[in-house]
Order: C-alpha cells, then sequence, then structure tokens
C-alpha cells in the first residue's frame, strides 16, 4: 500500500512539472512572466560575465 501511495504521487509531481513545462504564460500589460525575468536576467549577467 505504501508503495501505490508514493507511485501516486510521484506520478502526479511528474504530471505537474509536465504541464509546467508546456505552460506559456501571458503577462498583463507591462509585466513579465518569470520564465522571461529569468532569462533577462541571465542574459544580463552573461553580459557582465561570461561565466555566469
Amino acid at each position: 500500500m505504501r508503495f501505490l501511495k508514493i507511485v501516486s504521487c510521484l506520478l502526479v509531481i511528474f504530471l505537474v512539472i509536465l504541464n509546467l513545462i508546456g505552460h506559456k504564460g501571458i503577462a498583463s500589460d507591462g509585466e513579465i512572466t518569470l520564465k522571461e525575468a529569468i532569462n533577462l536576467g541571465l542574459d544580463r549577467a552573461k553580459k557582465w560575465n561570461e561565466n555566469a
């Protein structure tokens, strides 16, 4: 029974992650998504230091 609970939890986590990967967020006017913010910060960090 415990094994079934663990497998069920892992399956739910996997499906949530899979859904989030394929999800395209739409931000309101003037706002950016978290993914866009990460990419923007990474681009700026690489301009500052190539090893970022």
